[in-house]
């Protein structure tokens, strides 16, 4: 769960929802596993809440850079089929994007350009150098650093 608060929070609502409908329980199982499943059912709900108020804070004002990033995205699979999918999966791929997000933009500029133009937009290595005015070895060191960094992000 996100903090202690958070916990306190989903527990005193699913103990309201369990005295409001204890009319309900049949006696079928435990007092417990009744309640426990009362807790799931909160949290899921509350990550419901949280995955459809989390805001786009990394996306750019420039519209086609949002749409890029959008597209970007999409096709990093971290958007995912939201018909059929988890909420609490489609909450934890929108985390992810966002740390992504936050650990591009904290990268160094010529860091974040040269992985964005070579690894997201696929473009060849020679051309991203000639763009940004650096050698192609170069361009190399500055896309495995940005790689690297975002796979310490991951596993934290």
């Amino acid at each position: 769960m996100r903090s202690h608060e958070w916990a306190e929070d989903a527990v005193q609502e699913a103990l309201i929802a369990a005295y409001q409908s204890r009319a309900s329980y049949k006696g079928r199982g435990s007092v417990r596993s009744w309640l426990r499943g009362i807790l799931d059912h909160k949290i899921h709900d509350r990550f419901r809440a949280e995955c459809h108020y989390t805001q786009a804070d990394w996306i750019d004002d420039d519209a086609s850079s949002a749409e890029e990033q959008l597209d970007w995205a999409a096709r990093c699979g971290v958007m995912g089929d939201r018909a059929n999918e988890d909420p609490m999966e489609i909450c934890s791929r929108r985390q992810r994007l966002s740390r992504v997000a936050k650990t591009l933009s904290d990268m160094a500029p010529g860091m974040r350009e040269a992985f964005i133009l070579q690894v997201v937009e696929d473009r060849p290595s020679l051309e991203v150098a000639n763009r940004l005015g650096i050698s192609e070895n170069n361009c190399w060191i500055r896309v495995h650093r940005a790689r690297k960094k975002l796979l310490l992000q991951r596993e934290d």
